[in-house]
């Protein structure tokens, strides 16, 4: 997964109530800044709490979701890329909004990867607040895109549940009552042959 690089300053205040929720990662000195509630964190989100802590700074002066701050990386912002302000259902947000090019091999995987690392944070943030999971929905359709443009690309992918047909199935775990017609239109994304 992409790896995240630069440093947080000193974790705000309310960072102390979570040293108990989050043992594993006390030795890291700094408690990422996303991190707004207690509530202990899935293992694949937390796995990746080192490298967001590195990479990820917040915007206290906004908040995106249940109460987490914008996050953001040194090009973009969680806040720019939010799915609940849009309209629409977070499937056809994700399908809309992180469509990569054709052939897939043009898109660009560093974009797709900050993506994933806003989405991540901001996910963490909302789950350490026991919040809803609504967020795990894209998170996966940006996980399935990267998989997707790497499969493309020719770049080796270590785990088979890192590979496009497993995260179309985790996708789709997740789809809810989501159109049908959109769930073809994910299905059919693994299937095709321009890569």
């Amino acid at each position: 997964m992409y790896t995240l690089a630069s440093e947080f300053g000193q974790a705000p205040r309310a960072h102390a109530r979570q040293l108990k929720a989050h043992p594993r990662i006390l030795s890291s000195r700094s408690l990422p800044c996303f991190l707004v509630g207690t509530e202990e964190l899935p293992d694949e989100i937390e796995v990746e709490l080192q490298a967001l802590t590195e990479s990820i700074t917040c915007d206290f002066s906004i908040t995106t979701i249940d109460q987490v701050p914008d996050v953001s990386t040194s090009t973009r912002s969680f806040s720019n890329i939010n799915f609940q302000s849009s309209s629409t259902t977070p499937l056809r947000f994700a399908l809309e909004t992180f469509a990569i090019e054709h052939p897939v091999s043009t898109s660009d995987l560093r974009v797709f990867e900050e993506r994933l690392a806003l989405y991540l944070a901001t996910e963490a943030g909302v789950r350490s607040q026991g919040g809803d999971t609504e967020i795990v929905l894209v998170r996966k359709f940006l996980e399935l895109q990267i998989a997707r443009i790497k499969k493309a690309l020719g770049i080796d992918i270590d785990h088979s549940e890192q590979s496009p047909d497993y995260l179309l199935g985790e996708v789709l775990r997740h789809v809810g009552g989501e159109d049908l017609v959109l769930l073809g239109e994910v299905m059919a994304l693994t299937s095709r042959m321009d890569y």
